[in-house]
């Protein structure tokens, strides 16, 4: 028996409509055409881990969109072929149980999103639809996160930005969390990019980019085993020349002592490389630290993407957004 795909819940249903149009709506946010193509996009390249920073009303479509896949595999899965021709389906496709979840972000400072009953709405909007499985919701500044404050330790599959790109952080702050995704065609969407002076000159830059900082990780052995190595991880974090991580790992050696392993970015105009930082700690933390090892580096650039954007031309404002496909380790599409 062939069984057409599912259709989308989100157009027809009641409950939706009431929810996402009169709770979370509005005109400010220019998200009247975006919260549909944040569906779409999601329902084609089937995300299981996804980040949004900026929560609202978009927040609804996305999550409607990972329901939307996860009923459509578990059709295909049923069935056991594509519409009859079993040869259609990529091998394994169907076989992953790793459940899909949305991390949401927001520190609930716009005014506009608050009035609409900030994150507390998104909630609500979320179970009316039968959805909340799926949301895992964050009420905090997202330039205060690390990605190890997110539990799941695996790259992510689609990152959406939305109402934080004028920030001074934003660039080293897109910079890092771009490290976190998934190096063969994870997706990155910035809202509002080609029309807004700050954003268009960020997302120029973005092609042109040359290296100028490193990202290391080091571990650090102590001189004995009285050397309180939490304590050392924090005065690291107060170094001026580099940018420690808010993470750490106190890795176990032999006779019961452990050292400390940490990842810091530096510039290259600081350091010529990391074996000069490791011996510049040694030096310096002689009283501490007896020796550091270079567990990995890489030069903290974008390295190989594809950029594309894409602008509503009949409006002025909040009428963008660039989509950036990370293309790392040599990836590209198969062929069949």
């Amino acid at each position: 028996m062939i069984r057409r795909p599912p259709r989308s819940t989100l157009s027809s249903s009641s409950a939706a409509s009431d929810v996402y149009k009169r709770q979370l709506y509005d005109p400010h946010m220019g998200m009247e055409n975006m919260g549909l193509m944040l569906y779409s996009i999601v329902r084609f390249v089937k995300p299981k881990r996804v980040l949004e920073v900026g929560a609202g009303y978009s927040t609804v479509f996305i999550l409607q969109a990972l329901h939307d896949n996860a009923t459509e595999m578990a059709q295909l899965k049923q069935v056991g072929s594509f519409h009859g021709m079993e040869d259609w389906l990529v091998e394994g496709s169907l076989e992953s149980a790793e459940p899909a979840v949305l991390h949401c972000i927001d520190n609930q400072e716009h005014e506009v999103f608050v009035e609409h009953g900030g994150l507390g709405a998104v909630q609500k909007a979320a179970e009316s639809l039968g959805l909340s499985h799926l949301l895992s919701i964050h009420d905090a500044d997202f330039f205060d996160m690390s990605p190890a404050d997110l539990a799941g330790g695996c790259p992510w599959d689609f990152m959406w930005f939305d109402g934080i790109t004028n920030d001074d952080r934003w660039t080293q702050t897109f910079n890092r969390w771009w490290h976190e995704l998934k190096a063969e065609g994870g997706l990155a969407l910035v809202h509002s990019t080609l029309t807004n002076t700050v954003n268009k000159a960020w997302s120029s830059e973005l092609a042109a980019e040359e290296a100028t900082r490193m990202l290391a990780t080091i571990d650090l052995k102590p001189l004995d085993g009285e050397v309180d190595l939490p304590g050392l991880a924090a005065d690291l974090r107060q170094r001026s020349t580099e940018a420690w991580s808010d993470a750490h790992e106190l890795v176990p050696m032999c006779y019961g002592m452990s050292k400390l392993r940490m990842s810091c970015t530096f510039e290259l105009s600081e350091y010529p490389d990391t074996e000069a930082l490791a011996e510049c700690l040694v030096d310096q933390l002689e009283d501490q630290v007896s020796s550091t090892e270079v567990v990995n580096e890489r030069l903290d650039s974008l390295g190989d993407f594809a950029m594309v954007g894409l602008l509503e031309p009949h409006k002025k404002y909040q009428n963008s957004f660039t989509m950036l496909q990370k293309r790392g380790d040599g990836y590209s599409e198969p062929l069949y």
